[in-house]
């Protein structure tokens, strides 16, 4: 089976190709080089707007690492894992696949006796430790833009574990929050308040097993201050602490993310990849939760998130000790704001 070419780097260098798997030399595990590496998390799209150099996983989240979890994320942890000697021990002890084409089961079963059945069994090597100390304090940090002439800036929170009752009113909050134009966050900071020129975020839901972040990016007017635009997110944020929203607001929020789910079942991965979302999410249930078919009931736990569940979820988890600001601040724009 050919491998993953492995190279011992750290730090992107300018013109750094994305997509390569290289191992930190800090401690050999390998991360996924995305543009930046994946510990840099959705704000990899704030920091390279406008700009043609990669920037290392040493930078961005670092602030919101510790120990361990200071370099790693749960995905990096498995492309790690798959670029190096590991795959073939991991397929022998789970013998697990997920197939998404159109295919006979006694076809795909003769394939996978021809390419797997000769692999020797033995025991599962122990999983990567991306456990989290809790945090205690709001971290900031400030990368300079060379390319970029617009300020930005990324307000990530940890949220909480993967299918606990916090989870699904985590990630409806999400959807409240940064559901495209009609989300909160995007109708007052630009609609409104036009403080903001462009605004979006993401919370990981089902591909993550481990300490993520619902991150929000703001891309703010050249003449405001950061701190007058963070002031101006934190009201957005404490309206959701003190009021419940309505169940009129609720209701279409839980109807799209339904069709958004669905919708991406349905998914491909260009013409050559179809369904590529069932398959993906099948996997994900299968490797995270030991049980594919979730995939027919994980919609159940969202739907029945209430209004008063949503408020206690922001009280808890969207406070400033468990969040980190990065600014993005363009060097030709003078000094920082």
């Amino acid at each position: 089976m050919p491998r993953a070419e492995v190279e011992r780097a750290h730090v992107a260098e300018p013109g750094e190709a994305p997509g390569r798997v290289v191992a930190c030399d800090e401690c050999g595990y390998g991360c996924p080089h995305l543009g930046g590496g994946v510990e840099d998390l959705a704000i990899n799209r704030l920091l390279l707007e406008g700009a043609e150099e990669p920037f290392g996983h040493a930078v961005g989240f670092r602030l919101m690492r510790k120990g361990m979890a200071e370099r790693h994320t749960p995905v990096g942890e498995l492309a790690g894992e798959v670029a190096g000697d590991v795959l073939r021990p991991v397929i022998s002890a789970h013998r697990d696949a997920a197939c998404g084409i159109d295919l006979d089961p006694a076809e795909a079963f003769r394939f996978a006796k021809k390419y797997f059945e000769d692999i020797p069994s033995h025991a599962l090597p122990p999983p990567a430790d991306v456990s989290e100390p809790p945090q205690t304090e709001e971290r900031r940090g400030e990368v300079e833009e060379k390319f970029g002439t617009l300020p930005a800036l990324a307000i990530g929170y940890t949220v909480p574990p993967r299918s606990s009752k916090d989870w699904y009113a985590m990630t409806i909050l999400d959807r409240v929050l940064h559901g495209g134009r009609a989300g909160r966050i995007y109708r007052q900071l630009v609609f409104e308040k036009q403080i903001a020129l462009e605004t979006d975020g993401s919370l990981d839901v089902f591909d993550a097993n481990g300490p993520t972040q619902m991150v929000t990016r703001i891309f703010y007017r050249p003449e405001l201050t950061s701190d007058a635009t963070v002031t101006a997110y934190d009201a957005v944020i404490r309206e959701v602490q003190e009021r419940e929203i309505s169940e009129d607001e609720l209701a279409p929020v839980k109807v799209k993310f339904r069709a958004d789910y669905y919708s991406m079942l349905e998914g491909g991965m260009g013409s050559y990849m179809p369904r590529f979302g069932l398959m993906h999410y099948l996997a994900c249930f299968t490797l995270f939760d030991g049980d594919p078919d979730r995939i027919n009931t994980v919609l159940d736990g969202f739907m029945a998130v209430t209004p008063a569940e949503v408020q206690a979820a922001a009280k808890k988890y969207l406070v400033p000790t468990n969040r980190a600001v990065l600014a993005r601040r363009p060097v030709n724009h003078g000094e920082s704001r």
